[in-house]
């Protein structure tokens, strides 16, 4: 019996010391390779790079940029305008640049029978050009804009049946204030002076006050 526990107790020494030199050598193994923490998560070297790959540089980072701001250019214009110094009727405005912009109209109309029965009409063309001053915000009632000064011209020609045919000409010029909603959405107002020619009457007319008004849709 004593054999028999002397020979259990040196079988479970020899384990012990076995299990003991497999422990100490696979830590000695760990703490000398670089690749591998001693607390299981992720080497350091290892994120170190990977979050190098994934944070863009600084070169991809300006260029989004640059794209952003080209999505939010603005170049072109249509909508409906109408001036007594820049003419009437559907109109499209180019921006050029961030200081200057043009714009034409037009507004045909022509009828067979008006109300005293003459047949009459009309065809109505205008160019309006903006110089654009400064920038304008107010955070606190939302509204953003830009002042500018402005120069017009009109051209008109008139047709009715029993009084003949009449033309017009004009332009003018003032200062004026233009903001946006939703961005997309523009109203132009502007006030100053004009002035025209008409030719069946043979005479110049002026008035000291002109106004213009605009709404489109930017693009």
């Amino acid at each position: 019996m004593k054999r028999y526990i002397s020979f259990i107790l040196v079988c479970f020494l020899a384990i012990s010391i076995g299990w003991t030199e497999s422990v100490v050598t696979s830590f000695e193994t760990n703490t000398n390779d670089p690749t591998v923490s001693t607390n299981g998560s992720t080497p350091l070297s290892e994120t170190t790079a990977t979050d190098q790959e994934n944070t863009p540089s600084s070169s991809q980072a300006s260029e989004n940029t640059k794209i952003n701001t080209e999505e939010t250019t603005f170049r072109h214009m249509l909508g409906f305008h109408g001036g007594m110094s820049s003419g009437a009727g559907l109109c499209y405005r180019q921006y050029v640049g961030k200081a200057f912009s043009w714009q034409l109209s037009f507004l045909p109309f022509y009828t067979s029978r008006d109300w005293n029965g003459k047949s009459s009409g009309f065809l109505i063309g205008g160019f309006f050009a903006q110089w654009f001053l400064s920038d304008f915000a107010h955070p606190a009632i939302s509204l953003e804009g830009r002042f500018f000064i402005y120069a017009g011209a009109i051209a008109g020609y008139f047709v009715e049946s029993e009084g003949g045919n009449d033309y017009t000409l004009g332009g003018g010029g003032g200062i004026g204030f233009e903001t946006y909603v939703l961005k997309n959405i523009v109203f132009t107002t502007a006030v100053g002076y004009n002035t025209g020619f008409n030719r069946l009457i043979q005479h110049i007319n002026s008035s000291m006050l002109s106004f213009e008004g605009t709404i489109g849709y930017r693009f």
